[in-house]
C-alpha cells in the first residue's frame, strides 16, 4: 500500500559524496544524475575574499596542506588542489552548475552551509552572488547564528533559511526569527522532540553523534524510520540509495 506522506527532501551531504569528491563540481552532478532534490555544500572565504566550496578550515584532510584556506588567495588554494588532483571550486561555480542542470530539466537546488568564520558581510556577499546566480529561489541559507537572518534577508527578504543551532538559546532565537527549518543529527532525540514540540519542519543529518554510522550515512531501516517520523529533508551521502528507498516506502514496497 503506497504512503499518503509526502517523503523527505533528499540532500546530497557535500554532493554525492559516496561517488565523487565532496563539494566538488563533479560531486554536484552526480547528485543530480543520482536523483537529489538538493545538494549541500560548505561555504569558505579565501584570503582575497572569494567563496569557496570546501568543508574544512584547511586542506590538510583534501589535499595534504595543512594551510588555512581564509589565509590564502583564490589562486593559492587552486594550486594546492591541482596538484592533489582535487576541485576546490568557487561558490560561483557550483551556483551556476546548478542552475544549468536547473534550466535544463531535473534540477537541483542548493543548501549553503555557511562556516562559522564568516562576518555578516561576507554572508551578504553570498546572498548577493545566489541572487546574481539566478538560485534565489533553488537556495537555503544555512545559518549558525540567528543574527545573520537579517543579513540574508536584507539582500533577498524571500530567501529560505535553515537554523544549525548551537543552544537553546539559539533554537528560541532562530524560531523567534522566522528560520523555515531546523537542522538536527539523526542522534539527536532531545532536539528532535523540541523542534516537533514547536512544529518546526527538521532536516536530519545522517549518522554522526548519537548513532553508530559516520556523517551522512545511513541504513535503510533507519531511512524508514525517519520517513515515517515526518521529517521535511534528509542529507546523506548517498542520495542515489536513499532515493530508491524513499520511493520504494511510497510505493509500499
Amino acid at each position: 500500500m503506497a504512503s499518503d506522506a509526502s517523503p523527505p527532501l533528499v540532500i546530497a551531504h557535500r554532493g554525492d559524496s559516496k561517488r565523487e569528491q565532496e563539494n566538488s563540481l563533479a560531486a554536484v552532478k552526480a547528485a543530480v544524475a543520482a536523483g537529489a532534490d538538493m545538494v549541500e555544500v560548505d561555504v569558505r572565504r579565501t584570503e582575497d575574499g572569494i567563496f569557496v566550496c570546501a568543508h574544512d578550515p584547511d586542506l590538510s584532510r583534501l589535499a595534504g596542506d595543512a594551510q588555512v584556506i581564509a589565509d590564502l588567495t583564490l589562486e593559492k588554494v587552486q594550486t594546492i588542489a591541482r596538484r592533489a588532483r582535487v576541485d576546490v571550486p568557487r561558490l560561483a561555480d557550483v551556483l551556476g552548475a546548478a542552475r544549468f542542470r536547473t534550466a535544463a530539466g531535473g534540477g537541483i537546488g542548493v543548501l549553503l552551509d555557511l562556516k562559522p568564520e564568516l562576518a555578516p558581510a561576507d554572508v551578504k556577499r553570498i546572498a548577493e552572488i545566489v541572487w546574481a546566480s539566478e538560485m534565489a529561489s533553488n537556495a537555503v541559507f544555512g545559518l549558525r547564528d540567528p543574527v545573520l537572518l537579517s543579513d540574508v534577508r536584507s539582500v533577498l527578504p524571500e530567501a529560505r533559511t535553515l537554523a544549525f543551532y548551537k543552544n537553546d538559546a539559539d533554537f528560541d532565537a532562530f524560531v523567534a526569527g522566522g528560520v523555515d527549518a531546523i537542522r538536527i543529527w539523526d542522534g539527536d532525540q532531545a532536539a528532535m522532540a523540541r523542534a516537533q514540540s514547536v512544529g518546526m519542519p527538521i532536516w536530519v543529518t545522517a549518522g554522526g553523534p548519537g548513532t553508530e554510522q559516520p556523517v551522512g550515512a545511513i541504513t535503510a531501516e533507519r531511512v524508514r524510520a525517519l520517513a515515517a517520523s515526518g521529517i521535511s529533508g534528509l542529507i546523506v551521502d548517498d542520495p542515489l540509495a536513499v532515493s530508491q528507498w524513499l520511493r520504494d516506502i511510497v510505493n509500499g514496497a
